[in-house]
Formats: structure tokens, sequence, C-alpha cells
């Protein structure tokens, strides 16, 4: 855990496999959190989450410029959590791209979860600036493929060639 902000980070042309927990981790205790990209990866075979930021929402730590592009997840949460999603975005009202993404999934839980606060008696923010450009999804997922929760409005997402037709339910 980091008690510092963090700016910056690339993760490029990388394999993240086969850990028992998460694949790639924005820890709850990063108080703020500013420019990660994610590019030409594979995250796969993780025993909970591919990715998850401030998964605990703790913290009302500013989480943005996330990029995850040309990027393969396949096979995460192999514990088989019902709460252990492909990505989560825990108390995010910050930016994200996710463009050129595969993801493959065996999984009971969610695809894609952008949740905006941690309880629903919070206050609920505006979804940030959220593209997702060219997903395919393939395998099965138990639950939503893509969820959006605890948002006052969705007004600045968007959502262009996201392919859901290679999925089943469990």
């Amino acid at each position: 855990n980091n008690t510092f902000a963090t700016s910056d980070v690339e993760i490029l042309n990388s394999t993240i496999s086969s850990n028992t927990d998460v694949g790639i981790r924005v820890a709850s205790a990063t108080p703020d959190f500013t420019g990660l990209l994610i590019d030409g990866c594979t995250v796969s075979s993780n025993g909970t989450y591919g990715f998850v930021s401030n998964p605990s929402q703790d913290n009302l730590n500013i989480n943005t410029g996330f990029v995850i592009r040309n990027s393969a997840f396949t096979g995460n949460n192999t514990l088989g959590g019902g709460a252990n999603h492909i990505m989560f975005f825990g108390s995010f009202s910050g930016t994200a791209t996710i463009s050129n993404v595969d993801i493959t999934a065996d999984t009971r839980a969610y695809g894609i979860v952008f949740n905006g606060a941690k309880n629903a008696g919070d206050t609920w923010p505006a979804a940030g600036n959220i593209v997702m450009n060219d997903l395919v999804f393939n395998g099965t997922i138990d639950k939503s493929s893509i969820y959006f929760y605890r948002y006052s409005t969705l007004a600045n997402v968007s959502m262009t060639d996201v392919d859901m037709s290679g999925l089943a339910s469990l």
C-alpha cells in the first residue's frame, strides 16, 4: 500500500498471470492516482480480479486518467467469488478509457464494474468521462457484462462497438 499520491504509471506489453489474488491493483490506501496506462498486456488466470482500483472504497481518493487498451483479460476470478469482477473501479468518479480489449470469462461475477459511491446512503457523484470502444466479450458471465451503480448520472459515459454476442449465462 502507498500513502503518497501516484501518477503516470505505465504497464506495457506484459503478462500478468496466475496470481493468487489480484492481477493489477490500485490500493485503497493510495490517496490519489492520476494516470495509469495498461497497454498491450495479457491479464489472465488471477485468483480474484484482473484489475481493481480502490477495492475497499474506504477513502475518497481521486483515481483518474486510467487507460486500458490493446489488451486481453482472460480467465480471471479463478477462485469463483461472486464479488470478484474482471475489472472493478471502486468509488470512481474520474476518467477512464477502455479500448480494443478482449475479455474472456467464466465467472460468477460481473465483467466491468464502475461504482460511484461506497454506500447507498452516500452522495452519489456524476460518472466521470468514461469511454469504452471496441470491447469484445466471450465466455460466460453470471451477472452483467458492464455494470454502473451509485451514480447520479451517466451522461459522461459513451460506448462504441461493444460486442457481447459471444457471452452465455452460467
